[in-house]
């Protein structure tokens, strides 16, 4: 009984090595101007996200901050990408269907989209 239930761990973290980080390392460094500019804009996206918490909606916006800050410094994507590998399989690929949806072609670039053959 323990030797089916460590293949499956086994098959399920094989399953999970598949799946690439979630934030790609960016092609080219940013000018500083961009660097503040979205430090800036990650800072009002998380005061937007406060004043959301208290009136039930600020959950997106505490997103959209860190994927901003994460874009800024490498620290934060590494944290990204490491504590996207502890969530459920199924979610991860869920999660990268759902951010190549999003309209803007230049922020969708910045996600890995999900395998083709894992489901």
């Amino acid at each position: 009984m323990s030797a089916a239930v460590a293949e499956t761990k086994a098959e399920k973290q094989a399953k999970q090595d598949k799946i690439p980080d979630l934030l790609h390392k960016p092609r080219k460094k940013r000018s500083k101007g961009r660097t503040i500019l979205l430090c800036a804009a990650a800072i009002l996206l998380f005061v937007l996200g406060c004043v959301g918490t208290v009136l039930g909606t600020g959950i997106p916006f505490f997103l959209a901050a860190f994927a901003f800050l994460a874009i800024c410094f490498p620290k934060v994507r590494g944290w990204v990408n490491r504590s996207e590998r502890h969530l459920p399989y199924k979610f991860r690929l869920y999660l990268r269907r759902m951010l190549q949806k999003v309209p803007i072609d230049k922020f969708r670039a910045m996600f890995s989209k999900p395998p083709a053959g894992l489901k």
